[in-house]
């Protein structure tokens, strides 16, 4: 995808902005991590010529809690009930108002006070991150078992923050873990240690990959996840994909557990690069 210069030298002044707020005063932990994001990328709006890119965010309470099930819905036993994640990437791409892509990721965040870059995952949520077995949503009470296949690495992210271990985020995907590691350790979690190379999932770079439509899951030819993403902004009375109206309607929850969910919109008749 192709952006107008001004219009990716603008968003690079946003990621600049959010960066001095993450730097200049560090989260103190993974709550307070989300508030910042959400409250950097709330109502942003840059206009360039014919592209435009827009943005909407806002903290849903509670943390969803799903119950996933090894062996399929048909054997209830065993279930494992663990938090889903963090924050809810929705990414879109209008031309002449259809919706052309539309991708979406889903970020568990891991937050350390450490000096050293490692960080402590639960296994449980990382099999679940790594192979998206059957559940349902248990909290809050959202009705319907889900199955959603993800095809996608990026669909399932761990976005990892210290303000000692280092100044942004890095994201890497659970896929990508797994695969360093050899597969999923036994027991009940272990301690990972990042690359020693940060690549394209820097914060920087991961954002605007993000906004130019090269990360995520595409939501409009996998329809299982499409269904479940739909239910969420259902379950807080919010239409999928409203081609108007830039609020949403339902306030951001500061302090307090919860989702994250983030969407940026990228309208413009620029052509897509594969």
């Amino acid at each position: 995808m192709i952006l107008n210069p001004i219009l990716r030298n603008g968003f690079n002044q946003v990621l600049v902005n959010y960066h001095n707020l993450l730097w200049g005063n560090p989260p103190i932990n993974e709550v307070d991590f989300i508030d910042k994001t959400v409250q950097s990328f709330c109502n942003l709006n840059l206009n360039v010529q014919n592209q435009k890119l827009t943005t909407r965010a806002v903290k849903i309470h509670p943390t969803p809690q799903v119950r996933y099930y090894p062996n399929g819905f048909q054997n209830q036993i065993p279930n494992i009930r663990i938090e889903m994640g963090d924050i809810l990437y929705i990414f879109k791409h209008r031309v002449n108002g259809n919706l052309v892509t539309r991708r979406g990721m889903v970020v568990q965040v891991k937050y350390t006070m450490e000096d050293r870059l490692r960080w402590h995952i639960d296994i449980d949520q990382f099999r679940f991150l790594c192979n998206w077995h059957p559940f349902h949503i248990v909290s809050p009470q959202i009705p319907g078992n889900y199955t959603v296949h993800p095809r996608t690495n990026s669909w399932s992210m761990y976005g990892f923050i210290g303000p000692n271990a280092m100044n942004y985020p890095v994201y890497y995907s659970a896929n990508r873990i797994r695969n360093h590691r050899g597969g999923i350790p036994a027991g009940d979690a272990f301690t990972y240690w990042i690359l020693p190379y940060y690549s394209w999932d820097t914060d920087t770079s991961f954002f605007m990959k993000l906004i130019q439509g090269y990360l995520g899951e595409n939501l409009i030819s996998n329809n299982n996840i499409a269904q479940f993403v739909n239910q969420l902004y259902r379950y807080m009375q919010w239409l999928p994909d409203p081609p108007e109206d830039p609020q949403w309607n339902g306030e951001s929850i500061k302090g307090e557990k919860g989702l994250g969910i983030i969407e940026f919109t990228l309208e413009g008749d620029f052509d897509l690069e594969e």
